[in-house]
């Protein structure tokens, strides 16, 4: 679990930036989104407390233009202008909230009180009705017509200064400062203490994975939270776990040539498979000619063709859920029923034989003699030894015993791209294959002759499966043109 890594890398890489630790970043993040809700509910209960404070001021305008046109009903009806002027301009200088009055009397004269300019929009009013409303001008102005009952006596026009509604604005903006003020600063203290407790999970799991990348794994980390860090913090703990587990199986069988093979045999504790009998097919394809072949061809002719073929054998092995157990020389040994069960497995080793010997003929590769390249196929029935054979470094699970022996000298009798096998590994067994008899032959080894048949399979499913297998072979391992011309015929 050693792990290289360069500290240096990072700092001098183009996408680097400047650390920023995790509780900083999130006190801003959330000092952010808490100032903006702040300003946001700010400035809606601004709006509101506006459009409140509106209708209540407008109410009091109305009320205040009601009591002012009552009040001058009487000197106006009785043309007497002295006592309206003293009225309106008294009205004007003792309430601050009124900054002009105009009157338009009936005949057409007009009056103005208060400083500043009258908007045309004032000036121009002729009013016959006495609602009271509000003029679409600038500044507040309200107007209404005076009548004495049905006498129009003239216009009336009021404008407010709207300093009540200012003062009560900057009020209410102090107000939500100090509110948004106060928010922020439990948010901030709230976020640091949130993001102190995240910071020491995170940095503890920063720790951890340091002393991982450096091959010390430790104990494991205390879960201290209920949440996605929590979370993390219980996986990385799962995970050393499983790399220790590992690490032991890794031990225990990480001298065998193919670990991969025996991997699903260890425990947990990297306990490694006991040695067994157990009830095989074994599968072995020899080369025809091989000598005089090595001794005619360049040494790099030699090994292509050899990987050539033994591609194509690896990937119709593998078709029939066989496996390659070993290489000899220009010899290829399979295995069926091994490591794992197949009910079948016969039959399987069977198909793989002939579309194995098919796949020769098919590819029709000719040596420089110009004979071709042919390959013996040995099968055998059988009862092997499963276990740890070796030593050092150079230990392997795999097979032993006489079943082994005898599929390898059946390769040797019988013809090119041919299966040969005997005919006790039929017996007690249900197979859909045609067995031609090739007499008793004495293997070497043996004791006594035995019969010996050639395997041919003649039924258009068992055809179909051989014709899907030998196809998807040739179109994986496809012939290197060089290859193609070993042989060149003498003119």
């Amino acid at each position: 679990m050693q792990i290289s890594w360069d500290e240096n890398d990072r700092k001098q890489s183009a996408h680097w930036r400047a650390r920023i630790p995790l509780r900083w970043r999130w006190g801003l993040f959330v000092t952010c989104a808490v100032l903006l809700t702040v300003v946001a509910l700010t400035g809606f209960a601004v709006e509101m407390e506006q459009r409140a404070w509106t209708e209540h001021e407008r109410n009091q305008a109305i009320g205040m233009v009601r009591m002012i046109r009552d009040t001058i009903k009487l000197p106006m009806t009785s043309h007497d202008s002295r006592a309206t002027n003293r009225i309106l301009s008294h009205i004007v200088e003792q309430n601050p909230e009124i900054e002009q009055i105009f009157l338009r009397w009936k005949q057409g004269e007009t009056e103005r009180y208060g400083k500043g300019i009258f908007p045309p929009k004032v000036t121009r009013l002729r009013l016959t009705r006495p609602k009271i409303f509000r003029v679409e001008t600038a500044g507040l102005w309200f107007a209404t017509a005076v009548r004495y009952a049905d006498i129009p006596l003239g216009t009336l026009a009021v404008r407010f200064s709207g300093m009540a509604w200012r003062q009560r604005l900057h009020a209410l903006r102090n107000r939500m400062l100090l509110i948004a003020a106060a928010i922020l600063l439990f948010s901030w203290i709230g976020t640091r203490l949130l993001a102190r407790r995240t910071g020491r999970s995170l940095e503890a799991l920063i720790r951890a994975a340091d002393r991982v990348a450096r091959g010390d794994p430790g104990p494991p980390l205390p879960v201290e939270q209920n949440d996605e860090i929590g979370d993390l913090t219980a996986r990385f703990n799962r995970m050393i776990h499983e790399l220790e587990q590992k690490e032991r199986i890794r031990d225990s069988f990480g001298k065998y040539r193919r670990p991969e093979l025996v991997a699903s045999h260890f425990d947990e504790e990297g306990r490694g498979p006991a040695s067994q009998r157990r009830e095989v097919t074994i599968l072995v394809a020899d080369m025809v000619g091989f000598a005089p072949f090595a001794r005619i061809a360049r040494p790099d002719q030699v090994v292509e063709v050899v990987n050539h073929f033994f591609s194509l054998f690896h990937e119709v092995i593998t078709a029939f859920d066989g496996h390659v157990d070993r290489y000899i020389g220009d010899a290829v040994l399979a295995v069926f029923n091994h490591p794992f069960e197949q009910k079948e497995h016969l039959e399987l080793a069977v198909l793989a034989g002939i579309a194995m010997a098919e796949c020769c003929q098919r590819r029709n590769l000719r040596r420089p003699d110009g004979r071709p390249v042919a390959f013996r196929v040995g099968l055998h029935r059988g009862e092997v030894i499963v276990g740890n054979i070796g030593a050092g470094r150079q230990l392997e699970f795999t097979l032993i015993g006489d079943t082994i022996a005898i599929a390898t000298r059946l390769a040797s009798v019988g013809k090119e791209n041919q299966l040969v096998a005997l005919r006790k590994s039929f017996l007690g067994v249900r197979h859909p294959f045609e067995l031609n008899p090739l007499g008793r032959l004495r293997l070497k080894g043996q004791e006594e002759p035995l019969e010996c048949v050639r395997v041919v399979a003649r039924g258009g499913e068992l055809r179909r499966r051989i014709e899907e297998a030998v196809e998807a072979a040739l179109d994986r391992v496809p012939m290197p043109s060089h290859l193609m011309n070993l042989y060149e015929p003498k003119e």
